[in-house]
């Protein structure tokens, strides 16, 4: 259940990966008021438009590292479902060969019952 929550959270942090590797842009506008004693007052507007140049980085790195270790998330599920699978085939295989083994027991507990009333007379 852990290893399905792996790649859950392997996925989404490769989906924050991509995100990040996109710019983020503002913008803001704003007043300003001056209020001098004898001089005049005077008012102020000012914009400011905020945008990032990737030029060279657009999170790949991160995004790479994202998708690694949902790879590795994954083949952590594969391998620990086949384990699972080849567990309950090595279970069923003993629960299908006891019958067997039980009567071969029993046979052999049969035969040695009869060696200790030898054993018992001498």
């Amino acid at each position: 259940m852990s290893t399905r929550r792996d790649v859950e959270r392997a996925r989404l942090s490769l989906r924050l990966q991509h995100v990040d590797g996109k710019p983020d842009w503002s913008a803001q506008l704003w007043t300003n008021h001056q209020y001098n004693i004898g001089i005049q007052n005077g008012t102020s507007m000012t914009m400011q438009w905020n945008v990032p140049l990737p030029v060279s980085d657009r999170n790949q790195g991160e995004i790479v590292r994202a998708e690694l270790e949902m790879e590795q998330a994954q083949s952590r599920v594969s391998a620990l479902e086949t384990e699972v699978r080849n567990e309950i085939a090595a279970a069923e295989a003993q629960y299908r060969a006891a019958p067997g083994l039980l009567r071969s027991i029993a046979a052999d507990t049969g035969s040695a019952d009869g060696s200790r009333g030898v054993l018992v007379f001498c």
